[in-house]
């Protein structure tokens, strides 16, 4: 694929994913109460993104010294195993 389109690409992705977040939300408030509705909603594209981030971000960002320090506080605080 060239290097040209892959904006593109991910433009109309984004575009399609939002268009379809937008119809499902507004069929929700008709069956269920707006803030489960939102609260649907919200967490559905927190858990979409934390699926796809391992994907989309480059292993440098993993790797980042600041990241290793919050491992040693959470595993100092027990949020770590």
């Amino acid at each position: 694929m060239p290097e040209t389109l892959v904006p593109v690409l991910y433009a109309t992705i984004a575009a399609v994913c939002f268009g379809g977040q937008v119809v499902l939300t507004m069929r929700s408030f008709a069956h269920v109460e707006l803030q489960t509705s939102a609260m649907i909603s919200i967490g559905t594209s927190v858990g979409i993104f934390w699926l796809l981030a391992p994907f989309l971000l480059k292993t440098e960002y993993f790797l980042n010294p600041i990241a290793r320090e919050w491992e040693v506080i959470f595993k100092k605080h027990g949020r770590l195993k």
